[in-house]
């Protein structure tokens, strides 16, 4: 459950054209970024 969780908020996102471990890499290095996948 913990794993799934994050993986269908990233395959969800559709504000980047990027693979799930690319939206990784920068939701890491970009915190706006990461705010905005966290926010329901």
């Amino acid at each position: 459950m913990r794993k799934i969780f994050p993986l269908n908020i990233l395959k969800r996102d559709s504000s980047k054209k990027r693979g799930i471990h690319g939206k990784q890499k920068n939701a890491s290095w970009d915190h706006p970024y990461l705010f905005s996948l966290l926010k329901f």
